[in-house]
């Protein structure tokens, strides 16, 4: 199965609003981008970020956790989605890292925004 199309649209705009002008690229990752996800699978995605943009916007950072986190999960169920925020230069440094979620970006990830 394929990703849920009202999901991705969710997560595309969100991404957009909150990162705009600073979001680079959105990208589909596991099962759901594969096709090979049961009915009830979440959407996994990277979101890469510009640089310059605040340490605590990444994915494990402050202001990710407490403040974005909040916010899109009342949008969309946390078991729907999960997002990892990468800024670019860790983006491309873990493209080569076989189990990161960059790696899984650019080897078969479906690029959902750019």
């Amino acid at each position: 199965m394929g990703p849920n199309p009202k999901v991705e649209q969710a997560v595309i705009q969100f991404l957009g609003q909150t990162f705009d002008p600073m979001l680079k690229a959105v990208y589909l990752i596991g099962s759901r981008a594969k096709g090979t996800a049961a009915a009830n699978a979440d959407h996994d995605f990277v979101a890469v970020i510009d640089d310059s943009c605040d340490p605590g916007w990444a994915t494990g950072g402050n202001l990710w956790s407490d403040s974005i986190c909040r916010k899109l999960h009342a949008i969309i169920p946390p078991h729907e989605v999960d997002i990892f925020v990468k800024h670019q230069g860790v983006f491309d440094a873990g493209s080569s890292q076989p189990g990161n979620p960059a790696n899984a970006a650019t080897t078969y990830g479906k690029k959902v925004w750019a």
